[in-house]
């Protein structure tokens, strides 16, 4: 199975260093900042950079680096043929 961290790597590389589940990186893949502001959570996948505020999934970062080849986002399935309950307006 291919891990959220083997997705994070395969985009970026290995992290300068990490911190709990924060993986930090040298330079932010946006920005171009080399001062350790570029943040991802090793666990969900969501990325912030401290410098220029930029912020989102792997998609979104998939989607802004301009890669082609597919990175699968691992998470909770929906359940098929369940039908959802609505909120009733009264």
């Amino acid at each position: 199975m291919f891990s959220i961290q083997d997705q994070i790597t395969e985009l970026l590389g290995v992290p300068t260093s990490s911190c709990g589940n924060q993986y930090i990186y040298q330079t932010c893949p946006l920005c171009f900042d080399n001062k350790k502001h570029f943040y991802i959570n090793s666990q969900t996948g969501l990325w912030d950079c401290k410098k220029c505020g930029e912020s989102g999934n792997l998609y979104k970062l998939k989607k802004e680096l301009g890669v082609t080849k597919d990175v699968k986002i691992l998470g909770l399935k929906k359940k098929e043929n369940k039908p959802q309950s609505g909120i009733p307006f009264n």
